[in-house]
């Protein structure tokens, strides 16, 4: 009987932790929207907070002198960045960017969370989901120029990624004939 129990009990934490891990997530349609419009109002729900979005890579840029010690890369809905701690990741996008590799495709990063970016878009047949944890944010970058120069700038917004995960997937409840 106790061992039923327990198993009960390790059964119901496991159901409730996957609801908690797919409950909460942030839709990558309206916050991108949000980060388009540059509405305060739309953006003001999202700022400082952090998130969970569940969307698709689409692209790793290759310029990233916007950012310099990040890696840029877009998502259906997004524009993201993730900071590249590791110097022969730098060199690895400092090529990249230089057009000395023409593809990552075959590469590999040392960081486990760009390998994971990287492997998930050149490695496995589309769609390229991904999980990420981060919070939008207006990249200091950003906060120097002039209102003319702001006007040519699309984006002030970017989701800043604190950790790169593979997406959870829900199964459909069974259905009983």
């Amino acid at each position: 009987m106790r061992i039923m129990a327990a198993v009960l009990v390790v059964a119901l934490a496991a159901v409730f932790a996957t609801a908690q891990e797919t409950d909460g997530l942030t839709d990558p349609k309206a916050l991108g929207e949000a980060m388009l419009s540059g509405s305060s109002e739309e953006i003001g729900r999202y700022l400082g907070m952090d998130l969970t979005v569940q969307d698709e890579i689409v692209f790793i840029h290759k310029d990233h002198t916007e950012f310099p010690g990040y890696m840029k890369f877009s998502t259906a809905y997004l524009m993201c960045r993730i900071i590249v701690k590791d110097s022969e990741d730098q060199k690895l996008l400092e090529r990249y960017t230089l057009g000395e590799i023409f593809t990552l495709k075959g590469q590999k990063f040392k960081d486990k969370q760009l390998e994971l970016l990287r492997g998930i878009l050149y490695d496995e047949v589309a769609p390229h989901r991904i999980r990420l944890e981060g919070e939008l944010m207006s990249p200091d970058e950003y906060g120097d120029l002039s209102e003319d120069e702001k006007g040519l700038v699309k984006r002030f917004y970017i989701f800043d990624v604190k950790k790169v995960m593979r997406p959870m997937y829900t199964t459909p409840e069974r259905v009983d004939k």
